[in-house]
């Protein structure tokens, strides 16, 4: 037996990308690395999941989901001819013990991704497993697809943009509810704000959005990095005061005052938007309003102006 043809289970690992041995089957992985959901991907990762999963198995290791559903067939035929070297028809139909009518498409797949080859022995065509590294330049074809996908996407997305807005349309208001959809709400807000505008910010307790403070210091970081100032106006009565306006000043771009309320909401006004958020801890979905309106924005710019005259 031709054993120092067989890839180690270390050498397949490292033939497949990064979290692989996470995702739970091919089309998973499609899903998670954006390819496309088709036959050919499907059946392409199939078959290197099988192979993958076969030595999972054989050597007993724990590894959850890794199997070939469209490709069984394809996997055992690579391996088998990994095992023994080169082969016959007839061979490989015996030791897999399946009847010849499936064999020839199977082998002929294999060919087309270049995972078999065959000579020809006595006018007999006799086939052969090529080098297991084959198995990552399938893969890496897979990652040029993705780029190029990729690329185009970032075409779609600038198009979807130069796309001409509804004028009509003159407010534009969101819910977001739970902490994943605000962070991406606020991301939203503090990225597309207008470069060397202003932002009004009329905080609620400290303790409310203490767990998200690492979060906010990444979107202040955006925000100083597009020269956006900041007037803020925090509660006398949070915990940890003083750093956290050391936090914020160090960044720059801010102005800080403090104040006796003690509101439990908070609100965040841009140069064409206000958002309105209950960060609470008594909320166990913290929740917010994104309101694209001129009048409202007024508004809530008047307010904020009235609390910062009065506060220190």
């Amino acid at each position: 037996m031709e054993t120092q043809t067989i890839p180690t289970t270390q050498e397949l690992y490292d033939s497949l990308p990064e979290r692989a041995e996470r995702i739970p089957g091919e089309e998973r992985y499609i899903l998670a690395r954006g390819l496309e959901n088709t036959d050919e991907n499907r059946k392409d990762l199939g078959l290197l999941y099988g192979v993958y999963g076969h030595y999972i198995r054989r050597f007993q290791l724990k590894s959850k989901g890794i199997r070939g559903r469209n490709n069984k067939l394809e996997s055992r035929v690579y391996l088998e001819l990994q095992k023994i070297g080169e082969a016959k028809v007839g061979m490989i139909c015996k030791n897999l013990n399946i009847p010849n009518s499936h064999i020839y498409t199977t082998l002929n797949s294999l060919i087309e991704k270049g995972l078999v080859s065959f000579k020809y022995a006595n006018k007999v065509r006799v086939f052969g497993a090529t080098s297991p590294e084959t198995l990552k330049l399938l893969f890496d074809k897979k990652q040029e697809e993705l780029k190029d996908q990729e690329k185009s996407l970032g075409n779609l997305i600038e198009s979807l943009k130069k796309l001409p807005k509804n004028k009509e349309t003159e407010s534009d208001y969101q819910y977001f509810e739970g902490e994943n959809a605000l962070k991406n709400a606020i991301f939203e807000v503090y990225s597309t704000s207008d470069e060397n505008s202003e932002m009004l910010l009329f905080s609620s307790q400290a303790e409310a959005w203490e767990r998200l403070n690492a979060f906010l210091m990444e979107m202040h970081k955006i925000r100083v990095k597009r020269k956006i100032s900041l007037k803020m106006i925090l509660q006398n009565s949070s915990e940890n005061l003083q750093k956290i306006i050391s936090e914020r000043k160090k960044l720059g771009y801010v102005e800080i005052r403090s104040s006796n309320f003690n509101n439990k909401a908070e609100f965040l006004c841009t140069k064409d938007s206000v958002f309105i958020l209950d960060l609470s801890k008594k909320n166990n979905k913290p929740c917010g309003f994104l309101i694209k309106n001129v009048v409202f924005v007024s508004l809530f710019e008047e307010i904020f102006d009235f609390i910062w005259d009065k506060s220190e």
